[in-house]
């Protein structure tokens, strides 16, 4: 994970992304990250107008760093997203770290019986609407 300025690059994380809900509807799946960021960029969510919450989970000399950051307009370089960053507290990123997690809290496609954005996704209770997020 690199931090410079307003741009935050992820290197080296699964292809896959994580998405998951918790109680009541507990909605499983994944989607590709190139998937993902496409579906973001399309205009077919509400994520640029409304930036998901992030928060990073990195180690930077063998201490944990948990800095919560409001990502936007995503960009794939290869296999590395790259983020523009809002920091609206007091702890930005650190500059560099080893192996970083991003969690992503909300996404805006509410699942169900049909297939979402990227296919289908493996759902666990279907009733309602819930707010699902995205981990690599």
């Amino acid at each position: 994970m690199t931090y410079l300025g307003d741009t935050l690059t992820l290197q080296g994380i699964s292809p896959q992304a994580i998405v998951f809900a918790g109680r009541p509807e507990r909605v499983t799946g994944d989607a590709s990250t190139a998937k993902f960021i496409e579906f973001w960029t399309s205009g077919k969510s509400d994520l640029e107008k409304d930036p998901p919450n992030a928060t990073l989970s990195a180690v930077v000399e063998g201490k944990p760093q948990l800095p919560v950051v409001e990502l936007s307009n995503p960009q794939l370089n290869g296999t590395s997203p790259t983020y523009k960053v809002k920091v609206p507290g007091d702890r930005p990123p650190p500059a560099t770290s080893g192996a970083a997690s991003p969690f992503i809290d909300w996404w805006a496609w509410h699942p169900g019986p049909s297939p979402g954005p990227w296919g289908v996704v493996g759902v666990a209770h279907t009733a309602g609407c819930c707010r699902p997020a995205w981990a690599w």
